[in-house]
Formats: C-alpha cells, sequence, structure tokens
C-alpha cells in the first residue's frame, strides 16, 4: 500500500467520527437546554418516568380531597408562614433533590408511626403494612392508601434510580404531596 492509498483509506476512517464529534459540539448547547424538557428516560430494561408518576400522585391527592399545601417560592426567600421541616426540606432539595425527596418520606414514616402510637397501636416495621393499620384504624382516609404507595414508589425511584436527574420544581412537588398526606393525618395534641 502506497502512502497515498494510505492516506486516504485513513481520511474515510475517520470521516464519520470526526463529524460526529463536530456536531457534538456544535449543538452542545441546544441538546443541554432540551435535557430538563426529558419526561421519560429509558436505560436498557429499566424505564424511569418520575414526571408523569408524580402527576398521577398530584391527581390521586386531588382526588382523595387533601388539604393543598401553601404555595412554594423557588427562589432564595420563601414565604415567613413556611414550617421549619417544610424549610428545611426546600433548602435541601436544592442542594440534593434526591435527599429532599428521602427525607420527606422518612417525616412521613415518623408521622404515621406516631399516630398509631398515640391511638396505643404498635407499628408495623414495614410502612406499607403501618399505612394497612393506619387505613383500618381510621388514622389515614382508604382513598390516600394508594397515594402513599405511589410516593414510595417515586421515593424509591429517587433513592435508587441513578441514571436520571431530578430537578428542584419536581422534589418540591413531591415534597408538598407528602406533605398533603402528612395533614390528612390526625393532629398532634398540643401540650
Amino acid at each position: 500500500m502506497d502512502s497515498r492509498s494510505f492516506l486516504s483509506s485513513a481520511v474515510q476512517s475517520l470521516a464519520w467520527p470526526t463529524a460526529a464529534v463536530i456536531i457534538a459540539i456544535l449543538f452542545a448547547g441546544p441538546i443541554k437546554r432540551l435535557i430538563p424538557l426529558v419526561r421519560k428516560l429509558k436505560w436498557k430494561e429499566l424505564e424511569l418516568d418520575f414526571a408523569e408518576k408524580l402527576e398521577k400522585a398530584e391527581e390521586e391527592a386531588e382526588a382523595a380531597e387533601l388539604p393543598p399545601t401553601p404555595l412554594v417560592a423557588v427562589g432564595a426567600h420563601e414565604a415567613a408562614n413556611v414550617g421549619n421541616e417544610r424549610h428545611y426540606l426546600i433548602q435541601l432539595a436544592r442542594v440534593s433533590p434526591r435527599a429532599a425527596i428521602g427525607e420527606a418520606w422518612r417525616q412521613l414514616e415518623h408521622d404515621v408511626r406516631e399516630a398509631l402510637k398515640r391511638k396505643g397501636i404498635d407499628a408495623p416495621a414495614n410502612m406499607m403494612r403501618m399505612l394497612e393499620v393506619a387505613s383500618k384504624n381510621q388514622l389515614l382516609p382508604e382513598r390516600v392508601t394508594g397515594l402513599v404507595a405511589d410516593l414510595r414508589g417515586l421515593r424509591n425511584q429517587a433513592v435508587h434510580g441513578l441514571d436520571f436527574e431530578i430537578d428542584l420544581p419536581r422534589a418540591i412537588e413531591y415534597i408538598e404531596l407528602v406533605e398533603r398526606v402528612r395533614a390528612a393525618l390526625p393532629p398532634k395534641p398540643v401540650p
């Protein structure tokens, strides 16, 4: 093979990879702007559809007539009437939306456990079983049990699904849904 043939072969071999790199560089900005709009991400056999499931959970909360939570400003300052736990969760969501979702779920588990304890009922260790007991003892409306199961699935997806990102508005939406469920529990006695 002479040098002309070698050079021709090398150019042909590198043409498509070079074109792909140039296109990726040219369109990097527009692609980055489109990524937050992605609502569904599929990787091998794992399909992550966090946004749609969150919307379904919101519809279930409306159907269960759970009280709405006060609106949250995503800006630097929240309203003065935002509670300490909520303020903490919003601040955490700004740093790590996944961590905020996990913490919101932990607070819900704690509140269900405490509501059972106040009624003199031993709380099972398993959250889904705990919800069944809470529902049977009329601590939580039965319609809310399905919503909580959906919130649990979303929490699992957020905590264990590492191949997608959760943005701040979605984390806040999740936190608000959890707060609506928490508000449906019997109030704590005032000391």
